[in-house]
C-alpha cells in the first residue's frame, strides 16, 4: 500500500519528525475506512449473484423447467429496441491502482439503477472501454467489453481489467476514436469519461508512438497492423463527436486532469465535475448527479411530475441527451404511465417549454 505524501502534509510538522507516524496512521485508517466500504459493496453484489446461482441450481435439481427457463431468459435477454447506448471510457493506467475498484463499483451501481429505472422497455446498452498509453502492448492500449444491457455481464468484464502501464498524460485519443468508430455501426448517445490524467498533446502522441527524434523512456510498440496505425489527436476526435452531437461527460479523479477534462466536456457540450471517488458518496455520484437540478429541462420535470424520484429524473435526463425527443416519439410513454405520470401533461409541458 502506498500513500501519497504532499507538500501540505509535510508543512504541517516541518520540524517534528516524530509526528509523522500519527499522521501516517490517521491517513492509513481513513484510507482503509473508504476502501472497506467499497469492498463491502462488491461483496454485497457478489452475494446477490451467488444467491441467484443457488436458486437456479435448486430449480434444476427440482426439475422446475418453467422456472429455469424464466431465469435463463431474464439473465440473457438483450435490449429489444435500443434507445440509448453509452460508452464508459476509463483510464486504467498504474496511477489509477488505488481508485480502480471504487470506479468499477461506481459504474456498476449506476448501471444497476438505470436497469431498474428503464426495466420496462429494456432499451439501453452500455460498453465499458479502458485506455492506457503507448508503452502498453498493442492489445492493452485499448480494451473494450461487448455492448451489454445486463449489469452482471458488464461487471464480469470489468473484473478482468487491471491497472497497468501509463506515461504522464494518457491516450484518451484512442478511446475517443473508438467511440467514433462505434457510432458508425450504431448511434451512440453519450460518453462518460473517468480518469486522473489529461489527454496526450499532439507532440506527445508523436513522441510516444516512436515517430520522433526525442529519446523516449520506453521502446515504441508496433501499431502498423492495428486500429491505431494512423495517429490521431483528442482535439480532432472531439470535433467529430461534436459534429455527431455526442456529448462527453468528463469526471476527473485528480486535479491535474481538471483543466483538460473541462475542455473536453465543453467542446462536446457535456458536463465536467470532480468524481469524489475517495468518499463513500463516490459510488452514488454518477447516478444522483445533483448538479443537474438547475438545468431547464430537469426543473420542468420536477415541477410538473412530483411522483418521479429525483434520482430517476436525473437518470433519464443524463442517460439520453435526446430524452425529450424520445418522449415526443411516444417510445417511453408506457414507462411514464407505469410510474404514475400523466402522459398528456408530459407531452404538453415538454412541447410548450422545450420546442419553442
Amino acid at each position: 500500500m502506498v500513500h501519497l505524501w504532499t507538500k501540505p502534509n509535510l508543512s504541517l510538522h516541518p520540524n517534528k519528525q516524530n509526528d509523522f507516524y500519527p499522521t501516517l496512521n490517521k491517513k492509513r485508517n481513513e484510507f482503509f475506512k473508504t476502501q472497506y466500504a467499497e469492498s463491502k459493496k462488491f461483496v454485497e453484489q457478489a452475494e446477490k449473484e451467488h444467491k441467484l446461482g443457488q436458486q437456479l441450481i435448486t430449480a434444476l435439481k427440482s426439475n422446475k423447467i418453467a422456472e429455469v427457463k424464466a431465469m435463463l431468459c431474464e439473465r440473457n435477454k438483450g435490449a429489444e429496441a435500443t434507445l440509448s447506448r453509452t460508452v464508459i471510457l476509463m483510464d486504467v493506467t498504474g496511477s489509477m491502482d488505488h481508485l480502480l475498484q471504487k470506479a468499477k463499483n461506481a459504474v456498476t451501481t449506476m448501471f444497476e439503477r438505470i436497469a431498474i429505472v428503464l426495466k420496462g422497455p429494456n432499451s439501453f446498452e452500455m460498453q465499458f472501454v479502458v485506455y492506457r498509453n503507448y508503452n502498453a502492448p498493442a492489445d492493452m492500449l485499448l480494451q473494450t467489453s461487448p455492448w451489454e444491457s445486463k449489469p452482471k455481464n458488464l461487471r464480469t468484464f470489468m473484473e478482468t481489467v487491471e491497472p497497468e502501464y501509463g506515461w504522464g498524460n494518457e491516450a484518451i485519443e484512442v478511446g475517443l476514436a473508438h467511440v467514433n468508430r462505434e457510432h458508425e455501426k450504431a448511434t451512440i448517445s453519450q460518453v462518460i469519461l473517468i480518469g486522473d490524467a489529461p489527454a496526450n498533446t499532439k507532440e506527445e502522441v508523436t513522441q510516444k508512438r516512436g515517430n520522433s527524434s526525442h529519446k523516449a523512456p520506453f521502446p515504441p510498440i508496433s501499431l502498423k497492423t492495428t486500429l491505431f496505425s494512423t495517429p490521431t489527436y483528442y482535439e480532432d476526435e472531439l470535433n467529430i463527436l461534436k459534429d455527431k452531437k455526442i456529448n462527453v461527460h468528463a469526471f476527473f479523479v485528480d486535479m491535474r486532469a481538471k483543466q483538460n477534462f473541462e475542455e473536453i466536456a465543453r467542446a462536446s457540450n457535456g458536463r465536467c465535475e470532480k468524481l469524489e471517488i475517495n468518499s463513500e458518496k463516490g459510488s452514488d455520484q454518477l447516478t444522483n448527479l445533483e448538479e443537474q437540478k438547475g438545468t431547464h429541462l430537469l426543473t420542468l420535470i420536477e415541477q410538473n411530475f412530483p411522483s418521479l424520484i429525483l434520482c430517476d429524473i436525473v437518470l433519464l435526463c443524463l442517460w439520453d441527451s435526446k430524452f425529450v425527443q424520445v418522449v415526443m416519439q411516444e417510445s417511453i410513454f408506457p414507462f411514464l404511465k407505469n410510474i404514475g405520470c400523466n402522459v398528456s401533461v408530459v407531452y404538453k409541458t415538454l412541447r410548450q417549454n422545450t420546442f419553442q
